[in-house]
């Protein structure tokens, strides 16, 4: 199973959002040799809401906000190390963690974070045995 994890500034356009997360989609299923997509996890910012109703029906997966102290579980985990989410968010990488997060305990990700009209997006696989 596969999470796909994304963080954005402000000035991203929903429809660069959606592309962007179709081609990691779609590279992580690649990647990963499954079709099962998890969801799209995110931290809870009132642009990030915005985004997630137009990518659910666009990809047809769950949209899931996660508070940004839930981001902190994968702190250790994540390859990107990006001062400004430092400093905003006390992890390396919005994208990152929230894919981690998302495919739970155990998992790990397909590769570092993408970034991509000023948002990133990045792949986590489900550890073997997760439901």
């Amino acid at each position: 199973m596969i999470a796909i994890g994304f963080g954005m500034g402000g000035d991203c356009p929903i429809d660069g959002v959606v592309l962007h997360l179709r081609s990691c989609r779609d590279w992580a299923r690649e990647t990963a040799g499954t079709d099962h997509v998890i969801g799209v996890f995110s931290v809870d910012r009132t642009a990030h809401r915005i985004v997630l109703s137009t990518v659910e029906s666009a990809l047809d997966v769950p949209g899931v906000l996660l508070r940004p102290d839930q981001l902190l579980a994968a702190r250790d985990s994540v390859i990107t190390q990006s001062q400004l989410s430092l400093d905003h968010y006390g992890v390396g990488s919005v994208a990152e963690a929230a894919a981690l997060i998302g495919a739970g305990p155990g998992s790990r990700l397909l590769g570092p974070r993408w970034v991509r009209d000023n948002g990133t997006f990045a792949a986590a696989i489900a550890s073997e045995g997760a439901q």
